[in-house]
């Protein structure tokens, strides 16, 4: 309708009268163009979701369609589920130092140059593990303050309610709503949950500096 209105606009007002065609209506034209364009654009969001490219490939770029692994034929989910997402994607690598749980449990932690324990450089491993998921697989539809903000999506979630969520998200059922637009969330246990890590501590970082904020303004 706006793409008409437009060609009308075009036709009847800067065709045919051009010395008519004042500045206010050359702005309007741009409203509605740009108006148009939105418009479309949101539409075609939510028609081809969870799909990129229907029945192929998902929005965060996982293909659902099976592909040769070797001598093995399966989809990207079955493989990322089974032997990991971030050491095999194509749009992501884990540089991370991976953490020896055998070493952990043999030795105690030891301080690290910067006076740390080698338990807050693991978390650190895992903290950047879970920002490559989240950027790998939530970022192609969600940010975290703009555009489906996760920070507004999730607000007042705790840990466990963010792990209910991506355990959900990661094996829906049949009648799961989420099926009709968002991609399954792909990995290996280890690798969801520092994503549950992840998410929990941007929000937590947020609860901390409400809290802050309402001691502020509670003592003034």
């Amino acid at each position: 309708m706006a793409s008409a209105t437009i060609l009308a606009v075009a036709y009847l007002a800067a065709y045919r009268k051009p010395l008519d065609f004042t500045f206010g209506y050359a702005c309007a034209v741009v409203f509605l163009a740009l108006a148009a364009t939105a418009s479309g654009e949101h539409t075609r969001e939510m028609l081809r979701k969870p799909y990129v490219i229907v029945g192929h490939m998902y929005s965060n770029a996982i293909r659902a369609t099976p592909v040769t692994v070797g001598q093995e034929r399966m989809s990207e989910v079955e493989r990322f589920n089974r032997d990991g997402y971030l050491t095999h994607s194509i749009w992501i690598r884990d540089s991370s130092p991976q953490p020896q749980p055998e070493a952990r449990a043999s030795k105690p932690a030891a301080s690290n140059k910067t006076g740390g324990s080698a338990h807050t450089a693991v978390s650190e491993a895992v903290m950047e593990r879970g920002e490559l998921m989240y950027r790998g697989q939530c970022a192609a539809c969600h940010t975290l303050n703009g555009y489906r903000g996760l920070r507004r999506l999730m607000r007042g979630r705790d840990r466990q309610a963010i792990r209910s969520i991506l355990t959900m998200l990661h094996d829906p059922p049949e009648d799961s709503p989420y099926r009709a637009f968002m991609p399954p969330l792909v990995g290996t246990e280890e690798e969801i949950n520092a994503l549950v890590l992840y998410l929990d501590s941007v929000l937590r970082k947020d609860r901390s500096e409400t809290q802050a904020g309402a001691k502020v303004a509670a003592q003034h």
